[in-house]
C-alpha cells in the first residue's frame, strides 16, 4: 500500500470525525451571525491539518536529519516554538480531551487512523531505528513506573501547571530526576509543557489521577511481577520447553519455581495488589458482565427445572445477576471448598433475597470429575478460566464435565478469543496478543482461538467416543469477551 493511499484514507477519516463532531456542536451552540466566510485551510479542521503535519514530519524528518537538522540554532528555535507552541498546546489539549471520548459511532473511524498512522510509520522509519525504539522501549515502563511510585502526577494541579522545581519539592524526587522521567512520559502524551519548564496535565496523566489505586496497581503488576519474570522466557523454554505445569512458568522461574497462585497466597501485599488490578480490568464495560445476556440464548433455557453450572465461579456475581434477569433457571456455582465457605457465610449480603433459592454453590476443583448421578446440567458456562492453564489441564477440566452431560446440554466457554489469522501491523487490535505473552509469562497458559478450544474439546470427547454438535462463536457489540459454545450429544 503506498504512503499517498494511507495518507488520504487518514485525511478522509479524519475529516468524516470532524464533520460529526462538529455537527453535534452545532446543535449545541448557535453561529455568530456577523462571522467573517472561513478560508480554503479553516475549511479542513485542525485535527485534520494537524494529522497531514504529523504524517508530513515522519516522512521527512529522516531527510532533514541527513541534511544536517543538528545544526540548527536550537536555543533559537526554543524561544521561537515555545511562544508558539504555549498557544498551540492549549488548543491541542483541548482537542485531545475532544477526540478522547468520541462516541462509539465514530469508534471505527478512530481505528482507521489508528492503524495507518502506525502502518505509515512501519513504512518509512528505518529498520535500526524500529528495532532501537522496541528494544530501548522499556525506558518509557520505567519513567511510567517510578511516575506512579513517587505520585508524580498528584504534583501538578488538575488544572494548571507546576515547574518541575515544585514537583521536585512536592515528590522529595531530586530535580534531574523529576525531569528525566516526566519528558519520557511527555513523548507518549502523558503530561506536556505548555510553556517551557511548566508541566500540565493531559487527559492521558489525568487519567492517573482520576482513576484510583485499581490503575496504580494494574501498572505496578506488569512492571514488578510480569515483566521481570518475562525477561527469564528464554531460560524458561530452555529449561522446560513447552510449559505444562505453572511452576514452569518464567514467574515461577523468577519465585522459587512456586506457581502464581501460590505466591500471591503467601504474600498478602502482592494477592491485593495483583486482586486490585484485576477488578480494575474487569470494571471497564468491555468486560461487563450483561454481555453474558447476549452471547447466550438464556430465554430459551429459562424453563421450570432448567439447571446452569456456573464453573470457577466465585462468589457466584455472575449467576446471581443471570437469576435477576430470569425466572425458573436454577444456578449451581462450583469452586474451590475455602470459596465456597465463604460464599455461602456472606450469601445473605451477595444474593437478593428474590433469587436465593434459585442459587446453590459446589466445593469442588474444576479438575475434579464430578461424580456419577442423576444430575445433569443443561447448561455449563465458565468464564475466564482456560486462559490460565495449559493445554493439558484445559482437557482435564472438559474431562471433569463429562459426568453431568446429556445429549442436549450446552457447554458455553467466555473468553478473549484469539483471532484465527495474523492481524499483520495493527496497532488497535493488539491487546490479545500481548494478553497471550501475558498468560505465558504468568501462568504457563495461553489465550487461544476458537478453533484451538474446539480441537480441545474434541480430544476429549474423542477419548469416549462421544460428540459434539451446534458449535457456534459470538462476540457482543463493545465486548472484550468472545462466547464459544456446543451442545454434546452424548457417546
Amino acid at each position: 500500500m503506498s504512503l499517498t493511499l494511507l495518507a488520504s484514507e487518514i485525511l478522509a477519516a479524519a475529516k468524516e470525525i470532524d464533520k460529526s463532531l462538529n455537527e453535534s456542536d452545532k446543535e449545541q451552540t448557535q453561529p455568530s451571525s456577523n462571522a467573517s466566510s472561513p478560508t480554503v485551510f479553516e475549511k479542513i479542521s485542525k485535527c485534520s491539518f494537524d494529522i497531514v503535519c504529523v504524517i508530513g514530519n515522519l516522512i521527512f524528518r529522516p531527510w532533514r536529519l541527513i541534511l544536517g537538522e543538528s545544526t540548527v540554532n536550537h536555543q533559537s528555535l526554543l524561544h521561537t516554538s515555545s511562544k508558539v507552541l504555549g498557544k498551540d498546546d492549549e488548543r491541542s489539549v483541548s482537542y485531545f480531551e475532544r477526540y478522547n471520548a468520541l462516541p462509539s459511532e465514530l469508534l471505527s473511524k478512530c481505528e482507521v487512523l489508528i492503524n495507518n498512522c502506525h502502518r505509515i510509520r512501519t513504512l518509512i522509519e528505518a529498520p535500526e531505528t524500529a528495532l532501537v525504539n522496541i528494544y530501548s522501549n522499556w525506558t518509557e515502563m520505567v519513567s511510567l513506573q517510578v511516575i506512579c511510585h513517587f505520585e508524580l502526577f498528584k504534583a501538578i494541579p488538575p488544572s494548571g501547571s507546576a515547574t518541575y522545581s515544585e514537583i521536585s519539592a512536592a515528590t522529595g524526587l531530586p530535580l534531574h530526576l523529576v525531569i528525566r522521567f516526566i519528558r519520557i512520559a511527555i513523548l507518549n502524551g502523558i503530561f506536556t509543557e505548555l510553556v517551557p519548564g511548566q508541566v500540565s496535565h493531559t487527559p492521558r496523566s489525568h487519567w492517573l489521577l482520576s482513576r484510583g489505586q485499581g490503575l496504580i496497581d494494574i501498572i505496578n503488576v506488569n512492571c514488578y511481577e510480569l515483566a521481570p519474570a518475562a525477561l527469564r522466557y528464554p531460560e524458561a523454554i530452555e529449561k522446560y520447553g513447552v510449559a505444562e505445569e505453572p511452576e514452569q512458568s518464567p514467574f515461577a522461574l523468577i519465585n522459587s519455581n512456586m506457581p502464581i497462585f501460590h505466591v500471591f497466597a503467601r504474600e498478602e501485599s502482592r494477592r491485593l495488589r495483583f486482586g486490585n488490578a484485576m477488578q480494575y480490568l474487569t470494571s471497564d464495560e468491555s468486560y461487563d458482565v450483561r454481555h453474558i445476556l447476549v452471547g447466550h440464548d438464556w430465554i430459551s433455557d429459562d424453563k421450570a427445572g432448567a439447571r446452569v453450572l456456573d464453573v470457577g465461579g466465585g462468589l457466584g456475581h455472575v449467576s446471581v445477576f443471570l437469576a435477576e434477569q430470569t425466572k425458573y433457571l436454577n444456578f449451581t456455582v462450583q469452586d474451590l471448598p475455602n470459596v465456597v465457605e465463604d460464599a455461602i457465610k456472606n450469601k445473605a449480603t451477595l444474593i437478593k433475597s428474590q433469587v436465593q433459592d434459585r442459587i446453590s454453590f459446589l466445593p469442588l476443583s474444576f479438575f475434579t470429575p464430578h461424580p456419577v448421578s442423576d444430575i445433569f446440567y443443561d447448561v455449563v458456562f465458565m468464564r475466564w478460566i482456560l486462559h490460565n492453564w495449559s493445554d493439558k489441564h484445559v482437557r482435564q477440566i472438559f474431562r471433569s464435565l463429562l459426568p453431568i452431560l446429556r445429549k442436549g446440554s450446552r457447554v458455553l466457554i467466555i473468553e478473549y478469543l484469539l483471532d484465527e489469522e495474523c492481524i499483520g501491523v495493527n496497532a488497535t487490535h493488539n491487546i490479545g496478543l500481548r494478553c497471550d505473552l501475558m498468560m505465558g509469562v504468568g501462568f504457563g497458559a495461553k489465550e487461544r482461538t476458537a478453533r484451538e478450544i474446539r480441537a480441545l474439546m474434541e480430544d476429549v470427547a474423542a477419548e469416549c467416543n462421544g460428540v459434539w454438535s451446534n458449535w457456534s462463536v459470538r462476540k457482543p457489540k463493545c465486548s472484550t469477551m468472545g462466547f464459544l459454545e456446543a451442545t454434546w450429544q452424548g457417546v
